[in-house]
């Protein structure tokens, strides 16, 4: 049957033969009157000895006889079990072998998919066969490919409906290796339409194993297939991205790819002409400078895939670099300056920027260069040291020019330095110029390939300090150090201790002056810094899932090695993605490590099939349904026809009514949240991804360590919005405060007012060292706080459960501050802490080592064990509020037991 109803179906027509009896159906019900209709009226008895001269019976009347027909002949169309466009595989009697792609290209034709696999399911199981599914990418958690089978019907469809595309490729070479038994089966391919390694080697291995050789190949239409997003060939200085597809085929719709901001705002969007020879196609986009700094990823309209996102980070994206020079300097350019070898090396990567310093903050470069500037006046040495806060990097060579001002002077240096140079070339020196030694693997620039005759005259040593090892990225072959570089609050300060050109070093004449400074530009441009003590461990942040929407890192995902990120590629343990260390977060995109693609057009031996998005649907329920209206319709008329009275209630009788009609609503959901039941640790979402980020990491530092040292095991880490999220279930949160945070929203305000006062407790962290008191005050101007006072020495949170005499984080020093009485009801705990320390910055340099079923941290130095053990306490106090605070009185007992202090009672003895 086609027309409006496509096609039609009856899986038992046999049933059909029972609609022959709708004409006794209809006899019957015509012979049968419908009852006597009841009247109330005692008179009639005077007409009971009265004879009717002929009896004539009533019958049914038409419309019902209509009615209770079309009821019959729809329970008996049920029971054929009609079916709307069925699926029209040939010979269904054999079992089925059934292929689902299921890597990143899958995700833009999910739907389709996995109603074409029920389709093919639910058929085979009309047949009574056994089903058999593979999928093509492998698993997120044992990264192998899934074979599930042989099984029924529901078996099948449970795991089908349960499957979600991952956001890396296939591995068909793999699944070549793990074919079942298909000698006697139906195979059914559900391809995503993007051809593959292996590809045509598993084709090939199927069409043998099959006795039919037979197999049906399904793909999306041509207008549907996946693009992907890769990074620029070359540089550009405006945003740039490239838009690629399959090659193989006709141009097709045009594309709509948008440029999107850090909070995921459209800065831009373009039409791109896409298709066959065209791809890759290059987008550019034509921003303002403020904009452009602005950009933070691209995405494809329509598509919703992995691919169809690409991410810039501090190694992406265009990049600007102000060279901050004296004006004569700038105009001359000679081969001795600083500056025309900076520009020569930065030119073909970079953005240049010139002019007055005042006017190159307002620009926000990626990077600024201060190449031998000596004395900086302080108006303009109070803007850099603000842009430097803020996130930005700060490069500054040595030179003559830097000996000639006082010690101590300048404080936008990692470390101190001398107020002379060392000089080992020329006539009064017996040394000869020294060779640069290896890099060290912790050092930000380990990979950087050195030449040979690379060779430094002469420098400016730093001042001995006890971090300075800490701060050392390269060395002389002497020890003394060539790059020093340091965190300045939430950016980055590195220093060259030679000159820009070659006066001091052949340096800017070597390869090696080219990569560092691109090196550098990777790490420019992004808030936060760089945490220099730690390993070259990069930690995931944030993942793709297939769909291309970030979520926080699932457990089975493993740190990427610095060193190799660029060459590696998105897999189970390393999906798409962000992945840091302390600040730095460096973006794993799966577009830049996909070959060019080409549709899959199918092969010898292949039957192709396109999607067709007009689904086998049973009609069988839809007609039930109808038949029991029906019935219900015929109850109410034959009661209305009757003339019964419609009964009245009793309360009861309507309590029991409105109870079966709730049975029939939608069932409520009552169960308990996941944060109810098991422990976790929150966080203040700011909006910076960066200090998002670093909260993140260093809540799950500090969680880890509870977990292996405490009783309380908290389970998982939550950034939580005030204005949209439930805060009851978080005993404690962290909220970290920046200089560019806006204040809360009035909603916002009145959640937090209402966690605070019903027992909740949030530690304020403005991660400065005691610097953002007017940010303080406008973040928590709306905030109902009472009065504050620095934490006691005796006070309980010293003592919850190690003993504790400083609460170092990044910085140290400056007081803690709490309530100066906490209110009754909560058990002595303060509702509000505030510090500047920058706690989960601390917590966020130590990465968590998993070996076995066992955990440990790595990079503990002592500041850090400090740092976490106050974070231990801070969560121990939250939990269990003043129960150790009988601690307090433990002098006086000591002393009345005669066990105080032995001077004052013989030693400790009675």
């Amino acid at each position: 049957m086609t027309g409006v109803f496509g096609s039609l179906t009856f899986l038992n027509p046999w049933a059909l033969m029972a609609l022959l009896t709708l004409p006794v159906i209809y006899i019957l019900l015509r012979i049968m009157p419908p009852a006597p209709k009841t009247i109330a009226f005692p008179a009639v008895r005077l007409l009971a000895e009265l004879e009717p001269k002929e009896h004539t019976p009533n019958h049914t009347p038409w419309w019902i006889l209509l009615l209770r027909l079309l009821m019959a002949a729809l329970l008996l169309l049920a029971l054929a079990r009609p079916v709307l466009n069925p699926s029209q595989s040939a010979d269904t009697s054999r079992p089925l072998l059934l292929m689902i792609d299921n890597g990143w290209g899958a995700a833009q034709n999910w739907d389709d998919i996995q109603n074409a696999a029920i389709a093919e399911i639910e058929q085979a199981g009309r047949q009574k066969q056994n089903i058999t599914v593979l999928t093509s990418a492998p698993e997120a958690d044992t990264k192998a490919l899934q074979v599930y089978g042989p099984v029924t019907m529901s078996d099948a469809l449970s795991f089908v409906r349960a499957l979600e595309p991952y956001p890396w490729p296939a591995a068909l070479g793999t699944l070549r290796n793990i074919l079942p038994d298909i000698s006697n089966a139906r195979v059914i391919w559900l391809s995503d339409g993007i051809e593959k390694p292996g590809q045509a080697a598993l084709v090939r291995a199927l069409a043998a194993r099959s006795s039919s050789g037979e197999i049906t190949f399904h793909v999306p239409a041509p207008d549907a297939l996946p693009l992907i997003l890769k990074g620029p060939e070359k540089f550009h200085s405006q945003p740039s991205i490239m838009v690629d597809g399959p090659h193989n085929l006709e141009p097709s719709a045009p594309v709509r790819v948008q440029l999107l901001g850090a909070h995921g705002q459209i800065l831009d969007d373009k039409l791109v002409e896409t298709g066959g020879q065209s791809f890759p196609v290059s987008v550019s986009f034509d921003l303002p400078q403020a904009q452009r700094n602005q950009a933070s990823a691209f995405r494809i309209t329509g598509q919703n895939t992995a691919g169809a996102h690409y991410f810039m980070d501090g190694s992406g994206g265009p990049k600007s670099v102000a060279i901050i020079a004296p004006e004569e300097a700038a105009q001359a350019a000679q081969l001795t300056e600083d500056s025309f070898y900076l520009i020569k090396a930065l030119e073909p990567y970079a953005t240049l920027l010139q002019g007055p310093l005042d006017e190159i903050i307002e620009k926000n470069p990626s990077m600024i260069v201060l190449p031998d500037i000596g004395v900086i006046p302080p108006e303009d040495l109070n803007a850099l040291s603000a842009w430097v806060e803020s996130g930005g990097l700060l490069l500054r060579f040595a030179g003559p020019t830097m000996t000639q001002q006082a010690r101590g002077q300048d404080t936008l240096v990692p470390t101190s330095l001398r107020n002379q140079a060392r000089n080992v070339k020329g006539s009064l020196s017996w040394d000869k110029p020294l060779a640069a030694a290896p890099i060290a693997p912790a050092s930000p620039l380990y990979g950087l390939e050195l030449d040979e005759d690379l060779r430094v005259s002469g420098q400016i040593l730093p001042e001995f300090a006890s971090d300075l090892e800490d701060k050392i990225w390269m060395q002389l072959e002497d020890g003394t150090p060539l790059i020093t570089a340091a965190q300045h609050d939430n950016g980055l300060i590195v220093m060259v201790h030679t000159t820009a050109s070659p006066e001091w070093s052949n340096l800017p004449l070597s390869g090696f002056y080219v990569q560092l400074l691109k090196r550098l530009l990777k790490f420019s441009g992004h808030s936060g810094g760089l945490s220099l003590d730690q390993s070259g461990m990069l930690q995931p942040v944030q993942m793709l899932d297939g769909f291309g929407r970030l979520q926080s890192p699932a457990t089975h995902v493993l740190p990427i090695d610095a060193a190799d990120f660029d060459q590696q590629t998105p897999q189970p343990q390393h999906p798409p993605g962000f992945y840091g260390r302390g600040g730095l977060q460096k973006a794993l995109n799966l577009g830049d490590h996909l070959a060019p693609l080409r549709a899959s057009l199918g092969g010898d031996g292949m039957t192709v099939k396109t999607y067709d998005r007009t689904f086998e649907k049973d009609l069988a329920p839809l007609l039930l349904s109808a038949a029991f209206v029906l019935f219900l319709l015929d109850a109410l008329i034959m009661l209305f026809l009757s003339g019964a009275k419609w009964p009245r209630l009793s309360f009861k009788g309507k309590t029991v009514a409105v109870l079966i009609f709730l049975a029939f609503s939608t069932p409520a959901f009552a169960q308990t949240p996941q944060e109810a039941q098991e422990l976790t640790l929150a966080y203040i979402r700011t909006g910076n991804v960066s200090i998002d980020a670093l909260s993140e990491k260093g809540l799950k530092v500090l969680a880890a360590a509870l977990n292996m040292r405490t009783s309380a095991e908290p389970k998982h880490v939550r950034g939580v919005s005030p204005e949209t999220d439930t805060l009851v279930f978080y005993p404690l949160l962290y909220w970290p405060v920046s200089a560019a945070q806006e204040p809360p929203s009035a909603k916002a305000l009145q959640n937090l007012q209402s966690y605070l006062d019903h027992g909740g407790s949030i530690l304020v962290d403005t991660r400065d060292g005691q610097k953002s008191s007017l940010t303080l005050r406008k973040v928590l101007s709306g905030l109902n706080i009472p009065p504050l006072s620095p934490l006691p020495k005796d006070h309980v949170l010293n003592k919850t459960f190690y003993l504790l005499k400083s609460y170092p984080g990044r910085y140290d020093g400056a007081p803690l501050w709490i309530e100066g009485q906490s209110v009754g009801g909560r058990d002595g705990v303060s509702s509000v802490i505030i510090g500047s320390h920058d706690w989960a910055g601390a917590w966020a340099e130590l990465n968590i080592v998993t070996r076995g079923e066992r955990q440990y941290l790595s990079g503990m130095t002592a500041r850090h064990e400090q740092s976490l053990r106050f974070g231990v306490n801070l969560v121990m106090y939250a939990l269990t509020g003043n129960y150790k605070a009988d601690q307090v009185h433990v002098p006086h007992i000591l002393e009345r037991l005669g066990r105080g202090d032995p001077a004052r009672n013989g030693g400790g003895r009675e």
